[in-house]
């Protein structure tokens, strides 16, 4: 991994184990075994790094839940949900981390407005 993927990963640990808010940069460049001043030269701030790791987990819940989906699983369509929630339920703790920072993600996007951008786009994809 390069120095901008080792930041992104440090971040994402960061929001499981601190929350968005809690997260400091040193906390973020300690996980990540990165310089802080790679933080403003690889994403320009510390709020654009834990944006970006939000956005990434976010999109890996997005394929968690589309993996819970079984296409033309037959039956009916409360067969299908049925089959859905619990493919969803049954990923859920495994993909805790995930799920936590999609959560701060939601959170996010009332004051990050390329957060709530990139939701929308995820959403309309998903639709």
């Amino acid at each position: 991994m390069g120095q901008r993927e080792d930041l992104l990963a440090g971040a994402k640990k960061c929001l499981v184990e601190k929350g968005y808010a809690h997260t400091t940069a040193r906390d973020i460049v300690a996980a990540a075994g990165a310089h802080l001043g790679s933080i403003g030269y690889h994403f320009g701030s510390k709020e654009a790094l834990l944006n970006a790791a939000v956005m990434e987990t976010f999109d890996a819940w997005g394929d968690a839940i589309a993996a819970a989906v079984v296409p033309d699983a037959g039956g009916t369509p409360l067969d299908r949900l049925r089959g859905f929630v619990d493919g969803l339920l049954a990923a859920a703790p495994e993909q805790r981390a995930i799920l936590v920072a999609s959560v701060q993600a939601y959170a996010q996007a009332e004051f990050a407005p390329e957060v709530r951008a990139q939701l929308v786009a995820g959403y309309a994809a998903g639709h």
